[in-house]
Parts: structure tokens; C-alpha cells; sequence
């Protein structure tokens, strides 16, 4: 895999934009650094990832959260708990909750 080598304008502009302070030398190093890892990423892109499903992490996570329908009810008088909660508000309009202003 050759080594490209990144031009030191280019590495003197990426310098600047993250407020780096670089000598001569550690710039000529991060360009050789910097031209290895595109180097790595061109042969990721020779693979053939056809057909291949994309990960989210290395885990198979599944989303455990209940749906917005499901009906919860409370023991006592078998209100549904957002008829509650909106019956609880103290400022509302229509079917909507009014809550003070945060910007």
C-alpha cells in the first residue's frame, strides 16, 4: 500500500482550523500520519460490502420502549394516565398543555 503523503499547505490549513500550534516537524510527521489512514480507508473501500447489512454498534441492541398508543390505566378510578395528567395541568388550550416559555 503506498504512502501518500499530504501537502503541508493542507496540513498547515487543518492546523489552523483546530488552533494547533505545530512545528516543522510535527507537521511533516502528521502529513505522513494523515496520508497512511486515507491510505487504510482506500483499500476499506475496495471491499465488496454487497448485500451486507449496516451496524449500529457491535451489539444487537432492540429498542424496549412501550408505544405512545398503549393504554395505561391507574387502579383507582380507571382514568387513562394522560386523561389524568391533562386533567391535573394547570394551564391549558383545547387538548394542549400550555408551559412557559424557555427562550
Amino acid at each position: 500500500m503506498p504512502i501518500q503523503r499530504i501537502a503541508p499547505e493542507t496540513v498547515a490549513r487543518l492546523a489552523e482550523l483546530a488552533r494547533l500550534g505545530l512545528s516543522e516537524k510535527e507537521s511533516e510527521k502528521i502529513g505522513s500520519d494523515l496520508g497512511e489512514i486515507l491510505a487504510h480507508f482506500e483499500e476499506l473501500g475496495k471491499i465488496d460490502t454487497e448485500g451486507i447489512m449496516p451496524m449500529i454498534g457491535a451489539a444487537d441492541a432492540k429498542n424496549v420502549t412501550r408505544s405512545d398508543d398503549e393504554d395505561l390505566e391507574t387502579p383507582e378510578d380507571g382514568m387513562r394516565l394522560g386523561e389524568r395528567i391533562r386533567e391535573a395541568f394547570p394551564d391549558r388550550a383545547g387538548d394542549s398543555l400550555k408551559v412557559q416559555k424557555i427562550l
